[in-house]
């Protein structure tokens, strides 16, 4: 079953087909910054997230008469049956109006699962901490995270529940245990609460779900980014996922084969190409210095 997305006049993206792998598994995304990729990513998330596009393609509210994507259109197609999007004033509009929920499902993803590094949480105060319930961290989570970051630290985490009265939710924060003293994920580097997000994320996904990461190695040590692969290629396997990772990694790019590697690239007319499969030499020097490039082999 074809199945593929077609980009037209959207941010850097003049046009631009992906055509979604047969194989399921992890896949980087890779190419220099304004190729077009945290836009597939995007596009991609639509599949199976109605608000992706009002998220992802927002544009100043206090800006009148401004459109960047007054021509822009995303089409899906499965089996030469398509949906068409475009942008109409103030929502994106599909085209046949009727069915097109139905065609997206028959893209086969249960759910989209959009996983950004990001650090935003709520504070937790020192009385909110006294008077908070803790509780046993995820199982887990605790071995996932001990094993990407190479400690043992995490047996001290803990899940710490703060109630806000009746009616109101309850705020649940990450606590590090330190003697007598509890630290929150505040405390916590920008890289540990993205691994930390991205494991309750892919450990409570669904089987079959679409799975995206930009950036992912954001703020991560090389060695981490190289077990936090291990760890996406083994979920993959175990619940069916299909993982794209937008990256500039050299590390996770060395470290994946030339089958799950697409490179994107633009020419002079914003018409962006995608080569797969693509070797890790030829997908580094789009990416990284000439000093860091790689050969895939060598010939004596």
């Amino acid at each position: 079953m074809a199945k593929s997305i077609k980009i037209h006049d959207t941010k850097g993206i003049k046009r631009l087909t992906f055509t979604f792998p047969e194989r399921k598994g992890v896949y980087l995304l890779v190419g220099p910054n304004g190729t077009g990729k945290t836009t597939l990513l995007t596009c991609i998330d639509r599949i199976c997230n109605p608000y992706a596009f009002a998220r992802g393609f927002s544009h100043p509210k206090n800006i009148t008469g401004y459109d960047e994507y007054h021509n822009a259109t995303i089409r899906y197609e499965v089996d030469n049956v398509c949906v068409q999007f475009r942008k109409k004033q103030a929502k994106w509009a599909a085209s046949p109006r009727k069915g097109n929920a139905n065609l997206l499902r028959e893209f086969g993803y249960n759910e989209s699962i959009f996983i950004k590094a990001d650090s935003k949480r709520i504070d937790a105060t020192a009385e909110e901490i006294e008077r908070g319930n803790t509780q046993a961290a995820d199982s887990t989570l605790v071995e996932t995270l001990n094993r990407i970051f190479e400690t043992d630290k995490y047996n001290n985490l803990k899940k710490l529940k703060v109630t806000h009265g009746r009616g109101k939710p309850s705020s649940y924060f990450n606590v590090i245990k330190d003697g007598r003293l509890f630290y929150t994920e505040k405390r916590f580097s920008t890289g540990e609460i993205a691994i930390l997000r991205l494991i309750e994320n892919i450990e409570s996904a669904s089987n079959g779900s679409l799975v995206l990461l930009d950036e992912a190695e954001m703020a991560l040590h090389p060695r981490v980014q190289v077990n936090l692969l291990n760890y996406l290629k083994n979920k993959a396997h175990e619940k069916d996922l299909m993982i794209f990772i937008s990256t500039h990694s050299p590390t996770m790019i060395k470290a994946t084969n030339e089958r799950y590697i697409l490179l994107l690239e633009s020419n002079a007319y914003g018409n962006v190409e995608i080569c797969t499969p693509c070797y890790p030499a030829r997908a580094l020097g789009g990416v990284d210095f000439e000093e860091s490039n790689i050969y895939d082999y060598v010939f004596l």
